[in-house]
């Protein structure tokens, strides 16, 4: 990002961008990386959201699994991040699916 500043200040600088005209541009750069700041934020919270999601669908997969199985509910690690959690609800209900279908 430092490296398209100091771009932008150059080019101001060789069109004669100065002063006012060139606080203005400025402000436009940060309503621009505001914005794309905002859209992330709003895409990354709906990731997780779908994320929080997927992993209650899948514990709620394997809960169902294990009792089906008479097995001993199986315990998700809270400190755990969400991406961790959901591969290894995922997992477990693949290997428990696999167990299941064999017997």
């Amino acid at each position: 990002m430092d490296t398209a500043v100091h771009q932008l200040v150059s080019l101001w600088d060789e069109i004669g961008i100065a002063g006012e005209q060139r606080v203005a541009r400025y402000g436009v750069v940060l309503q621009h990386v505001r914005g794309l700041m905002e859209d992330m934020v709003q895409e990354e919270t709906a990731l997780r959201d779908r994320l929080v999601a997927s992993i209650d669908k899948l514990h709620r997969e394997v809960t169902q699994l294990c009792t089906e199985m008479n097995l001993p509910q199986y315990e998700v690690q809270l400190q755990c991040t969400h991406s961790a959690v959901s591969n290894c609800l995922h997992f477990t209900d693949e290997l428990l699916e696999f167990s299941c279908c064999k017997f």
